[in-house]
């Protein structure tokens, strides 16, 4: 169904999202930061990624304390963000991949390894601001399998799974 091309990884501090709003990518105190995306950004764009897997922490967006999976995989149309309070603007929804995500999600459960599956989901700056800094005016036009780790609730789950 899908062949993996590479993984990246990047920081999602809120303050960049900030950042990308107030257009200060080339501000001296945040340029070497985003010059730092410059050679992925070539990369994905001579690669030309079919869609995105994104596995990030939820900051109690779509999951809190009293209800905390150890991985869940989206499996929805679109994936909607919303700001925690961070004063990162709501852009449009971005683009899921329903038949990826349904693949990987069969593909777990018959390796006997049980995700939540979630068919509506909101998604944080965990998720966005790597999709921005990596894909930037494409972010919200690559579809997207969004996969959330606990990283917060005991027991967390180990590196090897």
């Amino acid at each position: 169904m899908a062949t993996i091309i590479g993984g990246l990884a990047a920081s999602h501090v809120p303050a960049i999202g900030v950042a990308i709003a107030k257009g200060l990518q080339k501000d001296p105190y945040w340029a070497p930061f985003f010059d730092g995306f410059e050679a992925p950004c070539r990369w994905l764009d001579a690669n030309k990624p079919d869609a995105a897997v994104v596995i990030y922490n939820d900051h109690g967006l779509a999951f809190f304390l009293d209800k905390m999976p150890t991985f869940a995989v989206g499996a929805a149309p679109e994936y909607r963000n919303d700001d925690e309070g961070w004063g990162i603007p709501v852009r449009q929804p971005f683009r899921g991949d329903t038949a990826l995500s349904w693949h990987i999600i069969e593909t777990l459960v018959g390796a006997e390894f049980d995700p939540v599956t979630c068919q509506e989901m909101l998604v944080d700056h965990a998720y966005s601001l790597p999709m921005e800094l990596f894909f930037r005016g494409r972010a919200h036009d690559i579809p997207t399998v969004p996969v959330v780790v606990n990283t917060v609730q005991h027991p967390l789950p180990s590196l090897r799974r």
